[in-house]
């Protein structure tokens, strides 16, 4: 398990037709940890193979809105994409004085630039039409990386001993346009009901340090998600349940990455889908703290075709929606 600072933010306000948001959220994240283990035909252990990977990139934004006319929004935002990756493979064979450990390390940073917009319309008195659409511009990440293969003795410490290869690269990650769009029917302060698509062309590396990558490969990448939240009663003063907010979601990835069986030859790629489901509330607070969100996500991630691992998840979310006036004019009597 392990535990995240999904979103940091901060808005100002640009005149009455403008704003302007600067904040840092992750961008992606790595970590996993698996176990392969061979036996001989007596059903005894001979060979252990420990695969781990961890980190991941964030990104600082700094984005400007602005409204040119009634229930019309555009929106332009720029990206600081930073982080770092690491990989490694520890085999170690039955009666061995020293395990073998390949480790790869990337760091990866680059500038990058998305666009949106979004209008809301009336369908009547009682319900709103709501459009709205994401774009991520062609964009390139610069990755600059390590290679290591060394041998280790293994105790209560991993201790290095000879290495064996050691080397430096570099690489190029293209990201095609990613568009994004969406629909949503709703009323204001009691429901909405939306569903959003997504679609992008297959990410392109290039450059030595992704030469490690022979097992994996990238197709298009395609996601639906459908959700909504419901009301009962947002000014009710006589029961705080009619206030909370209800919120429910449904979602279809396929992550666009393509791994190679278990025999490694580059031969039978599978695609890596994600379903998930996600419940969650918006609990009123206090004036200056309008709500605590809170949210569940259970899911899958991969399949077990092919000699592959299928990832079963839950994710928790907790965030703080704050409703207090930072730009308050001072008032002298």
């Amino acid at each position: 398990s392990a535990t995240y600072l999904s979103y940091l933010a901060i808005g100002f306000p640009l005149g009455e037709k403008a704003g302007m948001t600067i904040g840092l959220l992750p961008n992606s994240t790595v970590g996993y940890s698996l176990v392969s283990n061979e036996y001989d035909t007596d059903n005894n252990l001979t060979e252990v193979t420990r695969y781990i990977g961890d980190g991941g990139t964030n990104k600082v934004f700094l984005s400007i809105g602005y409204k040119p006319f009634k229930n019309f929004s555009i929106g332009l935002q720029g990206n600081y994409i930073f982080g770092k990756i690491e990989n490694s493979i520890l085999n170690q064979v039955k009666d061995a004085s020293l395990a073998t450990k390949y480790q790869t390390t990337s760091s990866l940073k680059g500038l990058t630039l998305n666009g949106g917009f979004h209008y809301k319309g009336k369908l009547n008195d009682k319900m709103d039409y709501l459009l709205g659409g994401n774009f991520n511009f062609n964009n390139e990440i610069e990755a600059t990386g390590n290679e290591y293969l060394y041998s280790v003795s293994l105790g209560t410490f991993e201790s290095p001993r000879d290495t064996i290869l050691n080397t430096n690269s570099t690489g190029i990650l293209k990201s095609p346009l990613k568009s994004t769009l969406g629909l949503g029917l709703g009323k204001d302060n009691k429901w909405y009901a939306g569903v959003d698509y997504s679609f992008q062309n297959a990410l392109e590396l290039s450059g030595g340090v992704f030469n490690n990558y022979s097992k994996i490969d990238y197709d298009n990448y395609s996601k639906i998600a459908v959700g909504g939240f419901y009301t009962p009663k947002f000014n009710s003063i006589t029961s705080y349940w009619d206030r909370v907010t209800y919120r429910a979601g449904v979602k279809f990835e396929n992550t666009g990455l393509l791994v190679d069986d278990a025999s490694g030859n580059g031969t039978n790629f599978t695609a890596i889908e994600d379903f998930g489901i996600s419940f969650g509330v918006g609990l009123p607070m206090s004036k200056q703290l309008s709500n605590l969100n809170i949210g569940f996500e259970v899911g899958k991630r991969g399949q077990t075709a092919n000699g592959l691992v299928q990832e079963n998840y839950v994710n928790f979310r907790l965030g703080l929606s704050l409703n207090d006036k930072w730009f308050k004019k001072l008032e002298i009597f």
